[in-house]
């Protein structure tokens, strides 16, 4: 054979094994590839559903938590809001926001008042009643001010409605005041 038949053949068996290497690569590589591009889309997408997945479910236990803590919301809101008139809790409340004050209470009078729907006798719709509380004391310009700061941010709702302030008659120091104040509860 000749040298350069031995070329031809080696150069036609070059093209026929690289055509054969474009089949094997057109019939098994290329569709493992496509497989490989899908699977890797599909674990894109599983990972974005875990993601979502994750975040509702912290959502739900946040929601699971507040409502665990929803009877203690629900204690607080009775305590501001009591479903009884609870006249002897006003009273200490006020005298012992007076004491820690230092605001000496000369006189209380009380009144209890019930609401329109109460008396209309809707039972549907729960009332709101007021205890309307009267009172005379003395004290200090700083402690009438820690006193109605009391009040203001007591945990029971509380209004003061009226405020007379005059100095103690006969020259001492500190003031005499009236307040009103009202405060409220479910009937």
């Amino acid at each position: 054979m000749k040298e350069s038949s031995k070329r031809m053949l080696s150069l036609l068996l070059a093209v026929i094994l690289l055509l054969l290497s474009l089949y094997v690569f057109g019939s098994f590589v290329k569709p493992a590839l496509d497989d490989v591009q899908q699977m890797r889309s599909l674990t894109a997408s599983s990972q974005k559903f875990l993601e979502s997945q994750k975040q509702a479910k912290a959502s739900f236990d946040g929601l699971f938590k507040n409502f665990e803590n929803a009877t203690s919301i629900q204690n607080l809101l009775a305590m501001a809001l009591p479903g009884k008139e609870g006249i002897t809790q006003t009273i200490y409340q006020i005298q012992a926001l007076a004491g820690v004050s230092g605001v000496a209470i000369d006189n209380m009078a009380i009144e209890v008042s019930l609401s329109d729907e109460k008396r209309a006798n809707i039972s549907l719709i729960k009332g709101i009643g007021k205890i309307r509380v009267d009172l005379r004391a003395t004290s200090s310009y700083e402690n009438l001010k820690t006193f109605v700061s009391a009040i203001e941010s007591n945990i029971k709702l509380m209004d003061i409605v009226e405020a007379r302030i005059e100095p103690i008659k006969g020259g001492g120091s500190g003031l005499t005041y009236d307040l009103v104040i009202e405060t409220y509860y479910q009937n």
